[in-house]
């Protein structure tokens, strides 16, 4: 189908590149003013849209279709954004649990490339989302596979010790963190490897326990992979 027969088969109530470009930017403008769940329930109807429109254009991954859509912001850097709102609302309650995931694993579904960095922090995401559901032999599994893929990643290694240490609120585990950090410090040419000795000394020296902490640790993280 050419994408003139594709357009003319919209009608108002259905996905298009323009409304898709509107939810977007509208859920930014919410995120500015702190309307979360506005966010999150925008943006669930907007990923839906996304595959939708993927399917109709003929779009075989996340950046053939960001070449036809065109928007004021890639589907790349929004899948990234949306992540996070969902990350955060996982932390608040676990009933986004099963949506982070379920929407990492759609995003990997159609993304062509495993090892590029979103990719990878969807990855990370998955598996830090099975330790908030208390389902830590999964997680570790999932940890294990991405630092094995790819063990030059030092967030990886971050990613998997922030659970024994940054995010667990009770019963923290600063020597399991320290041991994967220091299993990521063996591998010949880790990246990152100023981020990973910092959180060794967050560990050592700086505990890290605000919220605000926690939160702009993930922003980094985003920040620098991009």
């Amino acid at each position: 189908m050419s994408e003139s027969d594709c357009i003319s088969n919209f009608t108002s109530d259905n996905p298009s590149l323009e409304k898709l470009d509107r939810e977007m930017q509208k859920g930014y403008k919410l995120q500015l003013e702190g309307n979360n769940s506005e966010v999150l329930h925008l943006w669930s109807e907007t990923w839906k849209d996304i595959k939708y429109l993927m399917d109709q254009y003929g779009t075989p991954d996340i950046n053939s279709f960001d070449d036809v859509f065109n928007g004021t912001q890639l589907v790349y850097n929004w899948a990234g954004d949306f992540e996070i709102e969902l990350g955060d609302a996982a932390r608040r309650d676990r009933e986004y649990c099963q949506q982070r995931i379920d929407f990492c694993r759609e995003y990997l579904e159609r993304y062509n490339d495993p090892l590029e960095m979103n990719a990878k922090n969807m990855k990370a995401d998955i598996a830090e989302t099975y330790f908030l559901l208390g389902k830590t032999d999964e997680g570790n599994k999932l940890f294990e596979q991405l630092v094995a893929e790819d063990p030059k990643w030092g967030w990886g290694w971050i990613h998997w010790s922030d659970q024994y240490y940054l995010w667990k609120d009770d019963h923290k585990e600063p020597d399991r963190a320290i041991d994967i950090l220091k299993q990521g410090l063996d591998v010949p040419g880790l990246e990152d490897k100023f981020d990973l000795l910092e959180r060794l000394k967050d560990i050592y020296c700086e505990p890290i326990e605000s919220d605000s902490t926690r939160v702009a640790s993930r922003k980094t993280r985003r920040k620098h992979d991009n």
